[in-house]
């Protein structure tokens, strides 16, 4: 153990203090060993009973009294100490003088400790309200006095308060204030009330007791109630809310009911739109059963859903369901139900003369007498007179119709020509001028004026009667007069009396040459259609295949030639004919037919558009006969043009070749003629079989190109420079235009539209003087563009294909009845007819843009000032900023691009620099789509000049502040002196500089450009447009070329 002198010299701590002693060497260690230094000399005051030997860390702390420094006169009085391991391991000092310890009055135990409430406070042992065993020997327990309890006496008795705990508590049902410090008050338990929590409280008296609005309380102990719900509310009482049952699956509803919320648990089922019930059962209203759901008769009704129904037309009806029509005939009947009656019944066959019940419907139904079925599958453009009330209409037609068969052919030509074939004609495309032919090939006439449609001189009362196959116009008048219409003689024509009456004489002759008119005649080949090229059409044939037809060693190719226009038991009408896929004629091979399209309206071709119906329904006794325009080529024959020679051979040898040759006898010598046909194909033929040329025979590779014709050639088209194609029938890569002509990049073409005015010409005539012209013969299209870019002429003219028309711009009743646009007059029948021309041609022009200007040509720019002056969204430009912002807006060094900025870079001008910011697009992420320059958003970017580009910004750019600071005198002066000379050095090189670079061309910055007016000598520019004024190229729509702007009188390159 140290000593109190040995601590105070080791004043700089335990372990210095113990190093010094070598005994306690092991104790050290163990202090350092388990870090309880620290600990020890935290507490201040301690006191160290030092072993001589090593010991655990349990044992270590054993040996150390925290807090009290206990030096050796402290330890001879004896007692207890705590040490570090806590009250339960104190060390016991005793004292080795042998003396009897005894404890002081109000202490016990040989601890000598203090009685309850006693001790060095001062206090009285047992708070002075009992006797404390005291003493060595003592227990240290209070025998407390009466009224009084606890471990120290400190506490009044059960029901007992005052300071002597001599009062009485008088609490019922409540806790009474007792104790020594007590007043003898109540706090009484809920449910009580009054001094002495002697009376009861009511919970649920005041505010429902808390409960809520929708709910019962309910009292069950003296203070205390239970809150339950209402019927019909869910909650803990506190909170109650209303049951909703729709909001657990449907409330009872049925599955297409609504469930509504009516009251507290309380449902109110409606059924849905569409169906019926209480609510608890709902049934699907079937609309159907109810007028058919408000469909057509002649439609479907199909339920599709709750209040929903489908209306579809039946089969062989249009319409949307609620309105369905079938075909031409049932419309006109009125029978649009699908139920009425087939066609023709019902109709009045044989009206007596006078009888003003014939109506419209009638006699379009007496369509089907003659074979013009309507219910086909057309389409069909009915013409319907809405009155057959005029005395010699209703006469002729009458008497026709009484007449029955024997005139029925007369009859049907006139209701004929209220029908065109293949096309279901609108008001708006009858109010296009042009001309339509009828079924009967009768040629109509649509016009508009003044808001009315009139089909030749009758007007159209009510359009758009649609049907499945057809429309029906209604008009005012018939279309054709019906004099003449009803032949003189009521015997039959036979063929050839029809063909030589209708101008077919030259065909006529072949078949009665070739005997084919005879089997004709004959009652078994009967009936039969005949289709009879014109005179005009044979004329036109090569004198070759003439000779090869009409010589009489080729009968048997002539006869295949005829019977090829021949289909044999058969009689068909026009209707028939278009939708036949094919029919064998009695040459064996067969022919096709089609309807023209919307420029030959109604016309009907053979063989593929190479051969036209020029005459329809040319009745003789046994068949119907048709005209056309060209002699048709049988297939197994071709276009023969064979050559025939003949040579003599004399000798004693006989003629032993009766098939080719035949002799003559002169004494022992024979003469041997030998007649021998060279195989040959005509002009426009090629091959073994000699077939057609691509393009066919009238238009050979499209006449634009040669073909490879003849008995060993291919059929081939070598086409013209600029074509290609099987026919040449397209433009070669390169070459646009009518004429496919070619042209090198900048060139364009000035397309001019002319009449040959004061020249009436025939159709081929027309076309060569077109040609002697450097042109063509315009087409439909040429002239419409050329109306559109206001041509106008009231004047008929030849156009491609023998059509006639002309142009207007403005109305005027003089010229097409005051129709605005194309007056067509249709493809002319009548070749024999003259009328003006128009011409439409090329004019190669090249346009380039004066120096000083960048453009194609058409559209030149100049620079930067000009562009600026001449923009009215940029005029106030210049004006309205200082210089300095206006050089702020200028960029340094070069023009910059749109597609060369990038975010967040900047761009230097001549005051400073400015910031881009931008979006970058998400296409081309190297592209920015939108752009800022100063916060200021580009709004038009890439406008060209020809020195630079300008960017049109939100707002104008402001130029930041020029430095300025302040010098002091002796570097002001300095300053001064050095401008001076800095002003030498750059006048010395200007000078230099100019004279180095007085014939160098300036950088390319903002040069000066000349004025327009000073066009340098021999400089070419786009010719002025010439009369007629220039028409945009109705092939490619290339405008004429504008004239470039006006320069300005000063360059920008002064700023």
């Amino acid at each position: 153990m140290t000593s109190d002198s040995e601590a105070r010299r080791s004043s700089e701590g335990l372990l210095e203090v113990l190093v010094l002693r070598p005994e306690f060497s092991l104790f050290r260690a163990a202090l350092i060993q388990h870090n309880l230094t620290d600990q020890i000399e935290q507490a201040g005051e301690y006191t160290v009973f030092a072993p001589t030997d090593s010991a655990d860390v349990n044992a270590t702390r054993y040996h150390v009294v925290l807090g009290r420094r206990l030096l050796l006169g402290a330890l001879q009085l004896g007692g207890y100490e705590d040490t570090m391991l806590g009250f339960s391991y104190q060390l016991a000092l005793l004292p080795q003088d042998g003396a009897v310890r005894r404890c002081c009055g109000g202490f016990f135990g040989k601890h000598c400790e203090a009685c309850p409430a006693g001790g060095a406070g001062g206090g009285a042992p047992c708070s002075g309200h009992g006797t404390c065993s005291d003493g060595v020997d003592g227990l240290g327990v209070c025998a407390c006095q009466s009224n009084f309890t606890g471990t120290a006496c400190e506490s009044c008795g059960p029901g007992k308060y005052g300071v002597h705990c001599d009062q009485e508590c008088l609490c019922k049902s409540g806790r009474c204030s007792d104790g020594p410090l007590g007043d003898g008050t109540c706090a009484c338990e809920v449910g009580w009330k009054g001094v002495l929590c002697n009376e009861t409280v009511d919970p649920c008296r005041a505010g429902n007791g808390g409960c809520s609005p929708s709910a019962v309380c309910k009292r069950t102990q003296p203070g205390r109630r239970d809150c339950v719900c209402r019927p019909g509310y869910s909650g803990d009482g506190l909170v109650c809310v209303e049951i909703n049952p729709c909001l657990d699956g449907t409330g009872g509803c049925h599955a297409n009911a609504d469930c509504i919320h009516a009251g507290p648990n309380k449902t109110l089922c409606t059924c849905h739109q569409g169906y019926t019930g209480d609510g608890q059962k709902c049934e699907l209203i079937d609309l159907c059963l109810k007028n058919k759901g408000a469909c057509h008769r002649a439609a479907r009704c199909n339920m599709t859903g709750p209040g929903v129904r489908t209306c579809t037309c039946y089969p062989g009806y249009i319409g949307d369901g609620i309105a369905c029509k079938g075909t031409v005939t049932k419309v006109s009947e009125g029978d649009e139900e699908g139920t009425g009656e087939e066609e023709g019944e019902g109709c009045i066959a044989t009206p007596s003369v006078g009888n003003t019940a014939v109506t419209e419907k009638q006699c379009v139904l007496q369509i089907s007498k003659p074979g013009i079925p309507l219910n086909g599958r057309g389409p069909f453009t009915v013409f319907a007179p809405n009155s057959l009330t005029s005395a010699p209409v209703f006469n002729t037609i009458s008497q026709l119709l009484i007449k029955g068969n024997t005139d029925m052919i007369s009859f049907a030509y006139i209701i004929q020509s209220h029908i065109v074939m293949c096309h279901a004609l609108t008001a708006s495309d009858l109010a296009q001028p042009r001309n339509i032919t009828a079924l009967s090939g009768e040629v109509l006439t649509t016009t508009a004026s003044q808001g009315n449609v009139w089909v030749n001189k009758a007007r159209v009362t009510y359009s758009d009667h649609a049907s499945v196959n057809g429309i029906i116009h209604e008009v005012d008048a018939y279309l054709i007069s019906t004099a003449g219409r009803v032949p003189q003689s009521s015997k039959p024509l036979d063929l050839k009396e029809v063909a030589v009456r209708s101008g077919y004489q030259r065909f006529s002759k072949l078949l009665e040459d070739t005997g084919v008119l005879e089997v004709l005649s004959s009652v078994a080949s009967q009936p039969v259609t005949v289709f009879l090229p014109s005179d005009q059409a044979l004329a036109s044939l090569s004198q070759q295949q003439r000779d090869f037809l009409y010589d009489p060693h080729n009968r048997d190719q002539l006869l295949e030639y005829v019977r090829y226009h021949i289909i044999p038991n058969k009689k068909m009408y026009a209707s028939e004919l278009v939708h036949l896929d094919a029919v064998r004629t009695m040459q064996g091979s067969a022919l096709q037919f089609g309807c023209g399209g919307t420029d030959a309206i109604g016309d009907i071709f053979v063989n593929g558009g190479t051969c036209r119906v020029v005459q329809r329904h040319l009745a003789f006794q046994g068949g119907l006969a048709y005209g056309i325009d060209c002699l048709l080529t049988p297939p197994s024959v071709g276009g023969r043009c064979d050559k025939h020679k003949s040579f003599e051979h004399t000798g004693v040898e006989k003629c032993d070749l009766p098939l080719v040759s035949y002799a003559k006898h002169s004494g022992c010598r024979h003469t041997c003629t030998f007649n021998l046909w060279q195989p040959k194909c005509c002009a426009g033929y090629y091959g073994r079989d000699c077939q057609a040329c691509p393009g066919g025979v009238r238009s050979v590779c499209s006449n634009h190109g040669a073909c490879d014709d003849g008995h060993l050639g291919n059929g081939t088209c070598k086409c013209d420079v600029g074509f290609q194609g099987v026919a040449c029938e397209l433009c070669a890569a390169g070459h646009h235009g009518r004429t496919c002509q070619g042209g090198l990049p900048g060139e364009q073409y000035l397309c001019l539209l002319a009449l040959l005015p004061g020249r009436r010409l025939l159709v081929h005539t027309a076309e060569v003087a077109c040609t002697q012209r450097g042109g063509a013969i315009a087409t439909y299209i040429q002239l419409s563009y050329a109306q559109k870019a206001g041509y106008n002429l009231c004047s008929v003219g030849w156009l491609e294909g023998a059509r006639a028309a002309y142009p207007t711009t403005y109305s005027n009743p003089n010229c097409g009845f005051g129709h605005v646009g194309i007056v067509d007059y249709g493809f002319r029948k009548n070749y024999s007819e003259t009328w003006d021309t128009f011409c439409y041609r090329f004019k190669e022009v090249a346009c380039a843009c004066k120096p000083g200007y960048v453009g194609d040509g058409y559209t030149c720019t100049g620079n930067l000032l000009q562009v600026l002056t001449s923009t009215p969204m940029l005029s106030n430009f210049l004006a309205t900023l200082s210089a300095q912002d206006l050089e702020h807006h200028l960029s340094e060094g070069r023009a910059v691009a749109l597609s060369d900025m990038r975010d967040g870079r900047t761009m230097k001008t001549r005051q400073g620099s400015l910031s881009i910011q931008g979006v970058v697009d998400l296409l081309n992420p190297e592209l920015l789509s939108s752009c800022y320059v100063n916060d200021r958003y580009i709004t038009q970017p890439d406008v060209a000049a020809s020195n630079g580009v300008i960017h049109v910004l939100q707002g104008p750019l402001q130029a930041p502040p020029p430095p300025h600071t302040l010098l002091r005198v002796e570097h002001q002066v300095g300053m001064g002196a050095g401008l001076v000379l800095l002003l030498v050095l750059v006048g010395v090189s200007l000078l230099v500089a100019y004279r180095f670079h007085a014939h160098k061309a300036k950088p390319f910055k903002f040069a000066y450009f000349k004025d327009e007016g000073e066009e340098e000598e021999g400089e070419e520019s786009c010719p002025p447009p010439t009369e007629p004024p220039s028409i945009s190229n109705p092939l490619y729509g290339t405008a004429a070329p504008p004239s470039p702007p006006q320069p300005a009188l000063h360059s920008f390159g002064g700023l």
